[in-house]
C-alpha cells in the first residue's frame, strides 16, 4: 500500500489563534507534529496543508513539504481532500493527523493503518483510548460507543450509552485521528454535512449516517492535545520549557 501523511494546519483556530505557531521549548507546535509523524516510515509522505502563509513559510524553514489549500475548507477533511485530489493517484490510503495532537508513537499510526491490510474493502478507520469517569460528561471529549467486531456504532459529546445498570461497555474516549481509502475521502468530502453531524459538530457522523463503517482501534496511551491556551501552558511543562 502508498499511504499519504497530511497534517491539515489552521491559523484561524476558534478557541487558540495561530495554535499552529505557537512555540512550545523554541519549535512550533507544528514541527512536533511534523517530527512525531515522519517517524513512521511507511509513508511515503507528510504534507502540512495549510491556507496560511505564516505557516507554509514557517513549515518550510523546519524542511516539511507543504500543500496550499482553499480558505473556504470548513473542515480538516475537506482539506486533506484537496491534498488528495492534487497527489498522485498511485495513493492507496491518507492518513489525516491532526496538528494539535502533540505525543503519538508512530505505533499510533500503525494501529490507524493495520485494519486496512486486513480487510482490502475497509473505507475508514480511527482510533481511541480508555475513557476516564472525568471524561464521561465532558462534552469536550469526544466518546465512541462500539460494536463487538470494532465499528463505530455512534460518537457523541454526551455520555453514552445511559447507564441504567452498571456493567461492562465498549465505549471509548474518541481520538481525532483517521485513516481513508483515497477514493472514499474524495467521495466522502462530496456529501452534504448530516443532520447528526451539525447537531453533534462532529463530521464522522457524516459517515455513519450515510451508511459507512468506521473501524475503531484501541490504544493504550492518551494523545495530548492541544486546543485552549491552558492546554499550551500544559505542554510548555510537560516538555520541559
Amino acid at each position: 500500500m502508498n499511504i499519504l501523511g497530511v497534517i491539515p494546519a489552521r491559523y484561524d483556530s476558534t478557541r487558540l489563534k495561530g495554535k499552529p505557531l505557537e512555540l512550545i521549548n523554541e519549535k512550533p507546535l507544528i514541527q512536533w507534529v511534523f517530527e512525531s509523524a515522519i517517524k513512521y516510515k511507511k509513508f511515503k509522505e507528510v504534507i502540512i496543508a495549510t491556507d496560511n502563509e505564516e505557516i507554509k513559510k514557517t513549515a518550510l524553514s523546519f524542511g516539511a513539504n507543504v500543500c496550499m489549500t482553499d480558505k473556504s475548507h470548513n473542515s480538516g477533511t475537506d482539506r486533506i481532500a484537496e491534498v488528495a485530489l492534487k497527489f498522485n493517484k498511485n495513493i492507496d490510503i491518507i492518513v489525516n493527523i491532526q496538528g494539535d495532537q502533540l505525543n503519538f508513537s508512530k505505533g499510533v499510526i500503525e494501529k490507524l493503518i493495520s485494519p486496512f491490510e486486513k480487510n482490502s474493502l475497509l473505507k475508514m478507520s480511527t482510533i481511541g483510548s480508555s475513557l476516564l469517569e472525568e471524561e464521561r460528561n465532558n462534552p469536550n471529549t469526544v466518546k465512541v460507543l462500539v460494536d463487538k467486531k470494532n465499528y463505530a456504532i455512534y460518537f457523541s459529546r454526551a455520555s453514552i450509552p445511559y447507564i441504567k445498570e452498571k456493567i461492562s461497555i465498549p465505549v471509548l474516549s474518541h481520538i481525532g485521528m483517521y485513516a481513508y481509502n483515497r477514493d472514499f475521502l474524495l467521495k466522502f468530502s462530496k456529501l452534504k454535512p448530516s443532520n447528526l453531524e451539525i447537531c453533534e459538530s462532529l463530521e464522522q457522523l457524516r459517515a455513519i449516517e450515510n451508511g459507512f463503517k468506521i473501524y475503531v482501534s484501541k490504544i493504550k496511551d492518551k494523545i495530548f492535545e492541544i486546543n485552549t491556551l491552558e492546554d499550551l501552558k500544559k505542554a510548555r511543562i510537560i516538555l520541559g520549557e
